[in-house]
């Protein structure tokens, strides 16, 4: 258990020094963002991890190309709470993201200790991610994402590794920018509580509204559909 947590710390501390040389790179290019969304639901790639209204925050620092950060998403009714911490590096239209997933509350069940990490105890899910990102001349972006450590285990009680797999269209007209999505699993998930196949399709709209000279607030609705389990979800969001 000791083992563990120095790991984990270590880990972190590496992130940080490393986010701290990226600043003395450029340290015109750092800075602090703070960010709030309301959403109807919380839909995780196809996956609906909370009903009804979440608050999701989040608190980043930029230095450079590299950023560090924490999520959170917490349901209004108190039934879930979600708490992440990530860290991401680009390079070119290549992105790479290490996330540590961490939901500690379920249907208003506390069910994990924060400092426990041990893999066959623990709630924290460490997951890798590549992204790509085409831009305007190529409006295709993808991302494919592995679990590789923690709570993502396989009927034997064995590491299984969810990989996920998303591609997307993204285009910008007059002023609305629109996302056509779809991912897949590679293999049956208690993760993400679906079997292998497709679990993420839709599109989604989104659009900033001038309310005065000042102050703005974007907007975006998505369809959302899960063919694997056969769900189906409209979610708007506000971003403060």
């Amino acid at each position: 258990m000791k083992n563990k947590i120095v790991l984990f710390a270590a880990l972190w501390v590496l992130l940080f020094n490393f986010s701290s040389h990226a600043l003395a790179q450029d340290a015109s290019k750092s800075n602090w963002n703070v960010n709030a969304d309301l959403v109807s639901s919380y839909i995780w790639r196809g996956v609906n991890m909370s009903s009804p209204v979440s608050f999701q925050p989040s608190l980043s620092y930029s230095a450079g190309n590299f950023t560090l950060g924490t999520w959170s998403s917490a349901a209004f009714d108190g039934q879930f709470l979600e708490v992440d911490l990530f860290a991401s590096y680009t390079l070119g239209k290549f992105t790479f993201v290490f996330t540590d997933y961490f939901v500690q509350k379920v249907d208003g069940v506390r069910i994990a200790d924060y400092f426990q990490f041990d893999t066959d105890k623990t709630g924290h899910v460490f997951e890798a991610e590549l992204d790509f990102s085409g831009g305007e001349s190529f409006p295709l972006n993808a991302k494919i994402a592995t679990a590789f450590y923690g709570a993502d285990k396989n009927a034997d009680g064995k590491q299984n590794y969810s990989t996920y797999l998303e591609l997307a269209y993204a285009k910008t007209m007059k002023n609305i920018d629109f996302e056509l999505f779809v991912g897949a699993l590679f293999s049956d998930s208690q993760f993400y509580a679906a079997g292998a196949g497709l679990i993420n399709a839709g599109i989604s709209v989104s659009k900033t509204i001038k309310i005065t000279d000042k102050f703005s607030l974007p907007i975006s609705g998505a369809f959302i559909t899960n063919p694997k389990l056969q769900d189906v979800v409209f979610v708007l969001k506000f971003s403060l």
